[in-house]
């Protein structure tokens, strides 16, 4: 099986914002993702998105993003998820951090600003288009290349430490194929607990927008649907293979 990303997808040209740039690189009915890059010392706005699930995958660089209730750190090789409607603000704590933003649904107007330095809180989403140098470019196009990997082979990136592919599996292949530190986020179907786990409802666990790892779906094997396909984006990172390699 392999997902087309949409003809309609907003934008060919990087979007520049107040803070560096960002375009939207994959797209269907459940998920849109969006590459970002964050100039060193510069900050998004405090802002939220009512309806959208949405994660984070640091793919380069450090990031401190801060909450309602406190800040916190994250790298590259991190990943982290924002429920509807919880505010948040990215800054690069490094030269350059790029990210992937994963949301579904793929609306880029679901966003209220509540705090911005650059007096966009009553803007809608920005249009204007830039011109991104040729490192960068190389590297955006092979990510792009990436979300067209089906199978379990993943694309190495350019002058990043990480690879990336889309593949459809059942979970419990997922478990079989891929060692626990992989990314996983579902782009077409969500992960339910098994009908057939006791004292359980069948209920959604994980979700396009949403980013897990394989460990993660190890751990709670025991309560999912493991026989269900699901299409999905799979990230992983050789700085990992060398941090467990040395402890």
């Amino acid at each position: 099986m392999f997902i087309q990303i949409h003809s309609n997808s907003r934008a060919s040209l990087p979007i520049l914002k107040p803070w560096g740039w960002e375009m939207e690189i994959w797209n269907s009915r459940d998920l849109g993702i969006t590459y970002l890059n964050i100039i060193g010392g510069k900050s998004t706005s405090l802002h939220c998105h009512p309806n959208k699930r949405t994660g984070y995958i640091v793919l380069k660089g450090e990031v401190e993003v801060e909450f309602l209730a406190g800040t916190k750190r994250y790298k590259a090789g991190d990943r982290v998820n924002f429920r509807p409607s919880l505010f948040h603000r990215s800054q690069a704590l490094t030269s350059e951090a790029i990210l992937l933003e994963l949301e579904s649904p793929p609306d880029k107007n679901d966003l209220v600003r509540l705090e911005d330095p650059n007096h966009r809180i009553d803007s809608a989403y920005e249009n204007k288009t830039i011109k991104i140098n040729s490192h960068s470019e190389s590297i955006l196009k092979s990510v792009q290349e990436s979300l067209h990997e089906s199978g379990p082979r993943q694309k190495q990136i350019p002058s990043l430490d990480v690879s990336m592919s889309m593949t459809t599996v059942t979970p419990r292949q997922l478990l079989d194929k891929y060692e626990d530190r992989v990314i996983i986020s579902p782009v077409n179907a969500t992960i339910y607990t098994d009908r057939r786990h006791g004292g359980s409802k069948y209920e959604a666990i994980v979700q396009p927008g949403d980013v897990t790892t394989v460990g993660d779906l190890r751990r709670m094997a025991r309560i999912l649907d493991l026989g269900s396909t699901v299409t999905a984006f799979l990230v992983s990172f050789r700085s990992q293979l060398m941090r467990d390699e040395q402890t």
